[in-house]
């Protein structure tokens, strides 16, 4: 198992699983290719999780996640601490980044230039903030596992949401992470220090006082 950060909680509203996951993958795409990389095909590159229907939303990366696996974390999910009780749950998911261009030539470059971002980002200064982005997240524990990187295949199709004749070029490409989720909604308990206890052979009702209403077991008045 790869080791996480600190658990976080993340944003109430903002969901629990999936649109952090998406989120936090788009701030780390954003964070890498930026108007400053050194290529310039993904240098500030449009990168969202809507399909693009705009003209100058391309060329673009389209964010889509699946999780393929969401179980309890060990024998015992549940964790504490001194303020609080949650639970915490595993899971492992499939990124798939969707490029699109509007020229196959165009596609292929952007295509290479992110293969060799993700491969090769441990050797670029300019790619090594993806994979730690994605490790600073505040929205969710989250861990790229970074051996793998599964081409999904190149399309062609006809036909824009703004003009019916123009060809969209598409490729696909696909990465598995792995991460934590804990469980925001807290049970009614509250935990309390106890400075002492006092042991007394005397039962006594809600006011303090004695309680001798027990009356006779057979073995002696209650003292």
């Amino acid at each position: 198992m790869p080791e996480f950060p600190p658990l976080v909680t993340g944003e109430a509203g903002q969901g629990l699983l999936i649109a952090p996951a998406k989120k936090t993958m788009i701030r780390a795409l954003r964070a890498t290719f930026t108007a400053l990389y050194p290529d310039t095909k993904l240098a500030d590159i449009n990168t969202a999780m809507e399909y693009p229907y705009l003209e100058e939303e391309y060329p673009g990366i389209w964010v889509r996640f699946s999780p393929h696996k969401i179980q309890s974390s060990g024998l015992d999910p549940t964790q504490q601490t001194d303020e609080e009780i949650f639970i915490v749950w595993h899971f492992e998911g499939t990124f798939n980044l969707m490029i699109f261009a509007l020229s196959s030539k165009e596609r292929d470059l952007i295509s290479d230039g992110f293969i060799e971002a993700y491969a090769f980002g441990t050797l670029m200064p300019s790619a090594s903030v993806f994979a730690s982005t994605l490790l600073a997240s505040e929205l969710i524990n989250m861990t790229l596992q970074s051996d793998i990187l599964t081409p999904g295949g190149q399309t062609e199709s006809v036909g824009t949401p703004w003009d019916d004749d123009k060809y969209v070029y598409q490729d696909s490409y696909s990465f598995e992470v792995v991460g934590q989720v804990r469980s925001r909604v807290q049970p009614d308990v509250v935990f309390t220090n106890l400075s002492e206890i006092q042991v007394s052979s005397t039962l006594t009702n809600v006011t303090g006082a004695p309680d001798n209403s027990i009356g006779d077991d057979g073995n002696g008045e209650w003292q």
